[in-house]
């Protein structure tokens, strides 16, 4: 028998939701390269990635680590984001000189919310 609990879950209202996901590229690279000065990095990229979410009718879910996740209405808002950010990263004076890239992803479903905050959304 297994040791893992499933937690109640409601459906998100009718209408479907974009998802959106990011992370730092070689994150462990940078924070091995800049050490505890990887947290001003690490401050400007969510701050980017906020303004961007924000701005754009999103939604923050989760913000761990270096990853990030965020919800929209309209897939159109999330593309624009997601754009905005890309733009952003590219034109930000990092601190040290640091190369910072993001991975970004976006997938339109209709998800389960869940009441676990670290999780926030399951299925498609």
């Amino acid at each position: 028998m297994s040791n893992l609990s499933v937690r109640a879950a409601t459906v998100v209202p009718a209408a479907e939701l974009t998802l959106l996901f990011s992370d730092i590229e070689g994150s462990t690279n940078l924070v091995r390269e800049y050490g505890r000065e990887y947290d001003q990095i690490l401050e400007k990229h969510f701050a980017l990635l906020r303004t961007a979410v924000t701005k754009n009718h999103g939604v923050e879910v989760i913000a761990h680590s270096d990853a990030f996740f965020a919800t929209f209405e309209q897939a159109s808002d999330a593309v624009v984001a997601a754009v905005e950010i890309r733009r952003a990263m590219a034109g930000e004076p990092w601190p040290f000189g640091a190369k910072v890239m993001v991975r970004l992803g976006l997938h339109t479903g209709r998800p389960i919310s869940v009441s676990d905050p670290k999780v926030g959304y399951i299925g498609i």
